[in-house]
């Protein structure tokens, strides 16, 4: 599968978060913001050749495979993003089976660290394509 259709699925992802959050649904804006980031996170991976076709992504893996290869190893992305996804899914566990209702707090910083997180993982894409 093509790097960009994750892009494209990680925007719409992100896009529903972002309506969740104006409409003070901050349960789901949290687990919409956490699946666009690991979207976004498996089109760079697809790109760099880390990620192939599966029927079903194990989260845990992704997520230590962007950390060590694309941040410890390569250097291709910032240091800070290696806490993104874990943080995210933390939330998003919280949000979908946990009895704790996600605050506007954390809806609003989830949500900022998702745009930011894709925003990045876009412009890597574009660079390497340039």
């Amino acid at each position: 599968m093509d790097a960009s259709i994750y892009l494209n699925k990680a925007s719409e992802n992100l896009e529903a978060a972002q309506l969740c959050y104006r409409n003070t649904h901050y349960n789901t804006c949290t687990s919409r913001a956490y699946y666009a980031m690991l979207q976004a996170a498996v089109a760079i991976l697809t790109a760099k050749g880390f990620h192939s076709q599966q029927k079903r992504i194990d989260h845990l893996r992704l997520q230590s495979t962007f950390a060590n290869e694309l941040i410890n190893r390569r250097k291709i992305l910032p240091a800070k993003f290696k806490s993104y996804l874990p943080d995210a899914q933390f939330f998003r566990n919280a949000a979908d089976y946990e009895t704790l209702m996600i605050s506007k707090t954390i809806a609003h910083r989830q949500l900022a660290q998702t745009v930011e997180f894709v925003a990045g993982m876009r412009k890597e894409l574009q660079n390497a394509q340039s």
